[in-house]
């Protein structure tokens, strides 16, 4: 029979039985890469693979066959035979490393002579001899990790002593301390999202494309090629995903199971590949997802709490462009495949598109298997767009020291025409006197044409240095209905 010592597979041709009087030893070194590569190929561990997976020199092959042979010698009565078959035709070759008394007074702050630092080194068994520019050192076989001077000095701080390492100053000048703005307005939107009583998830940046083309309905999927992992660990995580919304609707999902209501939101990157280059274009992104109850139940409320709708993640947008200073932001209906039709908006900075934000559509609903009553929301945004938009500081102005002027208009317009669009002439129109805009009423049906509807609002008039008169108030007002009749064929309602 024959025992390798060099694996722990072993086999039934190669085992040791009681007829057994001759025994080959064969001991062998690998190659790491090749050991950690087919380990890993082929899921299999081994004690063998564990400590040549990280580096055996060759030279320690005959001294583990010498000591195996002493132990059968000693331990079961052999008899070694004599000679060593030795096939080693490409030794690797040691380095030389070169090492002065500079060099360790710099790195280590230490001064040492030659024959001190010779000495440390041979009790470590390296092989050292001395040059005329210095110091010229051969590991030993056994010692893989030192590959230059630096190694070589941290040798002689180890025999030196660290406790007797001098403790210097930073002589230099401290570089100069720059912050990092972008990751600041990040945190100050994390900030207002929570003020808000949305809750952050961090999510797998891994997804399928199956599961995101979950998200588009009446339309095919993504047709813009992923980033697909070449080892990939799990079949739910094989591509950079090209949708934060995908990933944290399947977190809200996931939570529905568990509770009555969600408010979530998400910073993250979505990865898609370029027409140019090796690596992907890595765009910020954020993706807010609200379902559920509006509030929990309360002992004095005497009906059933109300379920999230789209005009609370539109007052969580709107709350944070607001937080933000953010100018020439605005909303407008428009279809989109993930969200239901007519409770979609597509949101934009000053005319750039910013994301997209509405109900989600009933079937992304039940693809993704919600368990509660009442919509889900959902919206995405351009966080690049966002951040470049904020502004640093916010204005104030002083308190009015002059009283207001309130009164109501109900104007009656196309259904077509959103009552932004109202809000945005009547703003134009009114100035700055024109102060505040509170949309309160809407009505349709009844009196009114077939076709239109009634919009009512409640107009606020204050001026910063005086006190307005009807005659003033009066005069705006009729600007404002002028143009209101000139842009949008608005009528007052009788």
């Amino acid at each position: 029979g024959a025992l390798s010592l060099g694996g722990v597979m072993g086999g039934l041709d190669s085992e040791i039985g009681d007829e057994t009087t001759a025994v080959l030893l064969e001991a062998a070194a690998w190659d790491y890469i090749n050991i950690r590569r087919t380990s890993g190929a082929l899921k299999l561990s081994s004690e063998a693979a564990f400590r040549f997976g990280r580096g055996v020199h060759p030279s320690q092959a005959l001294l583990g066959a010498r000591r195996a042979a002493e132990l059968l010698r000693r331990l079961a009565g052999g008899t070694v035979a004599e000679g060593i078959v030795d096939y080693y035709p490409n030794p690797p070759q040691t380095p030389t490393i070169l090492l002065t008394t500079g060099e360790v007074e710099r790195l280590a702050g230490i001064t040492l002579a030659e024959d001190e630092i010779a000495e440390y080194l041979r009790r470590l068994e390296f092989d050292v001899v001395a040059g005329g520019d210095g110091l010229h050192v051969i590991p030993p076989d056994h010692r893989l990790d030192i590959e230059g001077t630096h190694d070589l000095v941290e040798e002689v701080c180890r025999m030196y002593g660290y406790d007797r390492l001098p403790a210097t100053e930073i002589a230099d000048v401290l570089p100069p301390q720059r912050g990092n703005p972008e990751l600041e307005r990040e945190e100050v939107i994390k900030d207002i999202l929570v003020k808000q009583g949305l809750q952050e998830v961090i999510t797998y940046r891994l997804t399928t494309p199956e599961k995101e083309a979950q998200l588009l309905v009446g339309t095919g999927p993504d047709e813009r090629p992923y980033i697909v992992l070449a080892n990939t660990i799990s079949a739910d995580r094989v591509a950079l995903r090209h949708s934060l919304l995908a990933s944290i609707v399947e977190t809200g999902a996931n939570n529905s199971r568990h509770a009555d209501s969600f408010a979530l939101f998400e910073i993250g990157q979505v990865y898609i590949l370029g027409e140019e280059g090796i690596l992907p274009d890595e765009l910020p992104r954020l993706a807010l997802l609200l379902g559920g109850e509006r509030e929990g139940e309360f002992w004095q409320d005497q009906a059933e709490p109300g379920t999230l709708d789209f005009y609370d993640l539109k007052g969580v947008v709107e709350g944070l462009i607001d937080d933000l200073h953010i100018d020439g932001f605005a909303m407008e209906p428009e279809a989109h495949p993930t969200f239901r039709p007519g409770r979609t908006a597509r949101m934009t900075i000053h005319g750039r598109f910013l994301g997209w934000l509405g109900e989600l559509h009933p079937a992304v609903v039940e693809r993704f298997d919600f368990r509660h009553e009442g919509p889900v929301l959902g919206a995405e945004l351009d966080l690049a767009l966002l951040q470049a938009k904020m502004k640093p500081a916010a204005r104030f102005t002083e308190i009015p020291a002059y009283p207001a002027v309130r009164e109501d208009l109900a104007l009656i317009v196309d259904k077509s025409i959103p009552a932004a669009e109202v809000v945005d002439v009547m703003n134009r129109a009114g100035g700055s006197l024109l102060t505040r805009i509170e949309l309160f009423d809407v009505f349709e049906g009844g009196s009114i044409p077939p076709g239109k509807r009634s919009l009512a609002f409640h107009l606020t008039y204050q001026a910063s240095d005086k006190t307005l008169k009807d005659k003033d108030v009066a005069k705006i007002r009729g600007k404002i209905v002028r143009q209101l009749e000139n842009t949008l064929s608005a009528k007052l309602r009788g």
